[in-house]
């Protein structure tokens, strides 16, 4: 699997500025009390003020060598999909907390891409973003030793060698922030969600 796969890098998906409410908003249904709170992305946990949102492309689909197709129309599932939140210049980011161990010594994530400025973290123990919660994050300097550890399990060609993944922890430093901003999405099973919504991620 290249790492040019859209499905593991929000920047090869792209998004597209969109104009909805730069809040929290109230959802209908069913909470997963074991879903990411991402007040956990700072240290004191906090909700932050809300920059920009937008809303992520398709994908067209292929056999061929990557990037695996083209970029397709924007999708309109949801008003927001991908959120800018402001940090402080530099912040340091820690993932989102979620309290289900993925294996033994507290590690809750799985990384599945990490770039120097971009990093993907799945809330499983399996290589896909089939299989429960993905974070993706963008405009963040990725921890130094986490990018090298990432990048040791890479075969020659720049492609991601499976079973050598690292792993992160609650409140373990991930990177900074690239400025005064930090941007987020997530999805479950495979589809983006809203990461404004209130009562799944934040509350």
């Amino acid at each position: 699997m290249s790492d040019f796969n859209p499905d593991f890098r929000l920047s090869v998906l792209g998004y597209a500025p969109v104009n909805a409410a730069l809040n929290l908003v109230g959802y209908n249904g069913d909470t997963d009390p074991n879903a990411p709170k991402f007040h956990g992305l700072f240290e004191p946990n906090r909700v932050p003020s809300f920059r920009a949102a937008y809303q992520r492309y398709d994908w067209n689909w292929n056999s061929g060598p990557p990037p695996y197709g083209s970029r397709g129309g924007v999708n309109t599932k949801w008003p927001v999909t991908v959120l800018d939140l402001s940090t402080g210049n530099g912040e340091s980011i820690y993932p989102p907390e979620r309290n289900v161990p993925i294996w033994s010594d507290g590690l809750t994530g799985l990384v599945l891409f990490a770039d120097v400025k971009e990093l993907t973290i799945a809330y499983g123990r399996h290589d896909t973003v089939n299989n429960g919660y993905v974070l993706h994050l963008t405009n963040i300097c990725v921890e130094p030793n986490l990018l090298a550890t990432y990048r040791a399990q890479l075969t020659s060609d720049g492609r991601r060698a499976t079973n050598f993944l690292p792993a992160v922890r609650n409140n373990q430093r991930i990177g900074t922030a690239d400025g005064n901003r930090v941007t987020i999405a997530i999805t479950d099973g495979g589809e983006y969600l809203d990461p404004r919504s209130d009562k799944d991620w934040w509350r």
